[in-house]
């Protein structure tokens, strides 16, 4: 596992959000949805993540509560950071949330599309979301204004054929 500069780390999350500023939908209420608690920073995760070798062909969703303390969350981005079975590092930009579904319970959920970098290997993945916003000051230093993370989950692929 090779180290990265803190500045270097920040600025490929302000890229991220610069690219994917938050967005809403309505998601298709037939799928199961995992809830994250803010207040132990856990993750409900699934035993099975996918099959090996798929791509883009599972979606996970996740239930989060839309407030934590003072900040709406939809007004942050958030990404999936994993570690896949064979030690690479990834980070999956979500990019959009549902507001509206869960409204009145003040829960927006979030997506994660499984693509091919997280299904190279069966095994297990480890993930945690993180909820951020990062601003570019002088001298182009970046400075995280606002940073909220779970813990670790872990979910397996199964091997394919």
């Amino acid at each position: 596992m090779s180290a990265i500069l803190e500045q270097d780390y920040l600025s490929h999350l302000y890229i991220i959000q610069s690219q994917n500023p938050p967005s809403f939908v309505l998601f298709d209420e037939q799928k199961k949805i995992y809830d994250i608690d803010l207040s132990t920073r856990t993750i409900d995760a699934p035993k099975v993540l996918s099959v090996e070798h798929d791509h883009n062909a599972e979606t996970i969703y996740f239930r989060v509560d839309r407030f934590h303390d003072y900040m709406d969350l939809s007004n942050t981005i958030c990404v999936v950071q994993y570690v896949t079975p064979d030690g690479g590092i990834h980070v999956y930009p979500v990019p959009f949330y549902d507001v509206v579904t869960e409204r009145l319970d003040k829960k927006m959920i979030i997506p994660w599309c499984v693509n091919g970098a997280a299904t190279q290997k069966e095994g297990q993945i480890s993930y945690s979301i993180r909820f951020y916003r990062v601003e570019e000051g002088a001298d182009s230093e970046y400075k995280l204004t606002y940073n909220l993370s779970t813990l670790v989950a872990k979910s397996e692929v199964k091997k394919g054929m």
